[in-house]
């Protein structure tokens, strides 16, 4: 390199654009490690690092928890570090997701946090360790107000902007103290002006747990706000006090709209299209009629979500009026359910020929013949509902048609579902690109365990007899099972392999005639045993027929009678270089379940081969490699019959915690701010 020249590295730092394109595919560790390796990375990937606050995701909550306004003098860290963050990088923000009020009132406070593109007020408000253990206290102490007291509103407090005035209202004082309901009054107001100082904001997206602080009165108000604001594309809401109709109105620029609340005007001179909507999505439920004029209103909808339709009479011949014949332009449904109004959404899907994406609760025969009749570029069909499989094998044979249906499908989500291994596989699955498989794997002439032991035993010759039964049977469901895995063997693409799921009731335990057992002086649930007649997955049933799938990550046998050992894990850490995730093995977090020992063993088997692979599952939200060993067991359970039985103090309150502040945390954060 000759001296004085610029280095190369240098030189490309220079360009903002491709530092942001490289900064865009790093996470928030990554770029926190780039900008401390030298001052010109400092200065190029700080844009980046703070280009997105998120106070959800990895040690945020710990240092609102440290840092919080509400904690007392004597446990609060001096420096008020979430002001400082906002004012030294508060220009570089552009996408801002909270959960707690005290990000909102630091973003407002530092007046330079000005350049959001994306607001995204959560709708689950999180709550600290001082506000949670104040709330218990209150809960159980009392507020010292009547029922009546507690509906009144709470105190107002200024006006911090003149258009407020006669726009908001105080909300219920219910069990807040005084100084939270002027807290929230404040915050309240803190957000839709940093809102209105926002007018670069092109994604709205306001959770409904601002309904707990304030009230609107005057919905005009925030209608001129929101209307006032050039580049608002997406807008997404939970407050019942917005006219989505009248709202839609003023904001001729929006191409999104998501709300729970959105009143279908009724009079015919009242109609108006909406031209530029694209997606449009209502959550609680609605009628037929409602339905079909939403579907006229926006002529031009690619995308449409809906919740549970309420009207119990039949489809009226208006409905179908309304709908027309002419082809729409949908190219995502999304809906509740489809199970009670089959012909309803069958004539929807009739008008759709360009659909690409259908989600139900649950998916019905005549909607899987109205989608292979008219929607043949569909790539995704999915089933919302996880919840328990041993109430869902109601979708036979004909989800196979679906596999011989669709050339573009990438996406085949229907768990609660099932193909079978019995029908007929002379006809090949087209859908050659497909990236995730989620269903089941039905198979109706599987042998027992007791069978298979019968079919190895030596007897008499009566039981000779039978084992030329159980040896016929035998074979013919193991040709079925080749078939499969010859079928499945065909879509390299596949990247998710999932056949089970959630098939044990996790509210079980509050059930007073829930079946228990005994071991060893300790009362467990019953939960009912595997899926039967669920596809083995050993070798020995042709596994190893799935070695061309090289790019499978996920692979999911939770709740199968699936005969998975050793060898077989031995297979999968070889034959899968890319798996990441394993969902059937991971530590049961049910309460009073039994510790399953030989689960444990695989588990801890599965950690030698391939230690990265995460064990994950119903009911565990995180893979915990302590979990491993059988828990250390204390006296006799004593089964949960009072769960509705009064708590004493003791039990219920933990004591005051004192709040320290973690120094590995602080001097992180501060390595940045500094």
């Amino acid at each position: 390199m000759l001296s004085g020249r610029t280095p190369t590295w240098q030189r490309l730092f220079s360009i903002q654009e491709l530092v942001d394109y490289v900064g865009s595919y790093l996470d928030p560790p990554d770029l926190f490690s780039c900008v401390q390796v030298h001052s010109t990375w400092n200065h190029v990937f700080i844009p980046s690092l703070w280009g997105t606050i998120d106070d959800s995701l990895y040690h945020w909550p710990e240092y609102i928890d440290e840092n919080h306004p509400y904690l007392s003098k004597e446990i609060k860290d001096p420096q008020d570090w979430m002001q400082r963050i906002f004012e030294k990088y508060g220009r570089h923000i552009r996408h801002l997701r909270t959960n707690f009020l005290v990000t909102i009132d630091a973003a407002f406070s530092s007046t330079h946090c000005v350049h959001l593109r994306s607001l995204d007020v959560l709708s689950y408000r999180k709550t600290t360790k001082a506000e949670l253990q104040e709330d218990n206290r209150i809960r159980w102490e009392g507020s010292g107000l009547s029922e009546l007291q507690k509906q009144q509103p709470a105190e107002a407090g200024p006006f911090l902007a003149p258009e407020f005035e006669g726009g908001i209202v105080p909300a219920s004082i219910g069990l807040r103290l005084k100084s939270v309901q002027r807290t929230d009054w404040v915050t309240f107001q803190h957000f839709w002006l940093l809102v209105k100082r926002n007018r670069s904001l092109t994604t709205l997206k306001i959770g409904r747990f601002l309904l707990d602080l304030c009230r609107i009165k005057s919905p005009t108000v925030f209608h001129d706000l929101l209307a006032a604001l050039p580049n608002l594309g997406t807008l997404y809401h939970h407050l019942r006090y917005f006219n989505g109709h009248q709202l839609l109105g003023q904001l001729e620029h929006l191409h999104s709209f998501n709300s729970t609340f959105y009143s279908v005007p009724e009079a015919l001179d009242h109609r108006k299209t909406f031209n530029n909507i694209r997606s449009f999505t209502r959550h609680n439920a609605i009628s037929e009629q409602h339905v079909a004029w939403i579907i006229r209103d926006f002529p031009n909808l690619e995308h449409l979500g809906l919740g549970w339709i309420y009207s119990r009479p039949p489809s009226s011949p208006e409905d179908y009026r309304i709908l027309g014949d002419s082809p729409l332009k949908l190219k995502e449904l999304h809906v509740a359910t489809v199970t009670s109004r089959e012909i309803f959404w069958s004539k929807i899907i009739s008008l759709c020929p360009e659909l690409r994406r259908f989600a139900t609760h649950s998916v019905t025969k005549r909607v899987v013949e109205a989608l292979i009749q008219h929607c043949r570029k569909l790539v995704e069909l999915r089933e919302t509902d996880n919840s328990n499989l041993r109430n869902a094998l109601h979708n036979g044979h004909f989800m196979n048609s679906v596999l011989e249906s669709f050339p573009d499908l990438k996406i085949f989500d229907c768990i609660n579902s099932f193909v079978h291994v019995l029908y007929p596989l002379n006809k090949a699955w087209v859908c050659s690109d497909l990236e995730t498989f989620r269903c089941q794997i039905f198979v109706s002439d599987r042998l027992t365990t007791e069978e298979e032991e019968m079919s190895k035993g030596r007897h008499n010759i009566i039981a000779m007899v039978g084992r030329g039964r159980l040896v016929r049977k035998e074979s013919q469901c193991l040709k079925g099972h080749y078939k499969m895995y010859d079928q499945l063997s065909t879509l390299t693409s596949l990247k998710v392999i999932d056949l089970g799921g959630c098939y044990r009731d996790d509210l079980l335990a509050l059930d007073d005639n829930a079946p228990y057992y005994q071991v060893d002086g300790h009362d467990y649930l019953d939960y009912g045993e595997p899926m039967k007649n669920s596809m083995e997955l050993s070798l020995s049933s042709g596994l190893g027929r799935l070695a061309s799938l090289k790019r499978i990550e996920v692979f999911g046998f939770e709740g199968l009678d699936h005969r998975i050992g050793e060898a077989e894990l031995d297979w999968m850490a070889t034959a899968w270089p890319r798996l990441r995730e394993i969902r059937g093995l991971h530590f049961d977090m049910l309460q009073y379940i039994e510790f399953n020992k030989r689960k444990a063993e695989l588990r801890k088997h599965m950690r030698a081969l391939r230690p990265e692979v995460k064990h994950l599952g119903s009911g565990c939200q995180k893979d915990n490699s302590t979990m491993d060993d059988p828990p250390v067991l204390g006296p006799r359970v004593v089964r949960p019959w009072a769960f509705g039985a009064p708590i004493p103090p003791a039990v219920q309150l933990a004591p005051p915690v004192q709040v320290v502040p973690r120094r590995q945390f602080r001097k992180a954060l501060c390595c940045v701010i500094q």
